[in-house]
């Protein structure tokens, strides 16, 4: 379940994931980096490098059967796997 999202589509339960992830160990910068850093991660798009759509399932799949593995075990062991060690 993604966001209360009963059996979300993996995109969905992927964004949901990344989100929940930031949420949990935000990144520390100064005030004035966070605006060239919102930028470029919504507007830098010079990379050529694009995986191929057969790649791009192969790694959903992945990451779904690992969040699906996981999530099995319950809410509390989830939870501690995704959000990783604290240190």
């Amino acid at each position: 379940m993604a966001a209360g999202i009963a059996n979300p589509v993996s995109q969905v339960a992927i964004q949901y994931g990344l989100i929940e992830a930031a949420s949990r160990n935000p990144l520390q910068l100064p005030q004035n980096e966070v605006e060239p850093l919102i930028r470029l991660a919504l507007f830098d798009d010079t990379s050529d490098s694009r995986p191929s759509p057969e790649l791009y399932d192969e790694i959903v799949e992945r990451i779904m059967i690992s969040f699906e593995a996981h999530d099995a075990q319950g809410s509390d062991a989830f939870n501690k796997w995704f959000s990783g060690a604290k240190g």
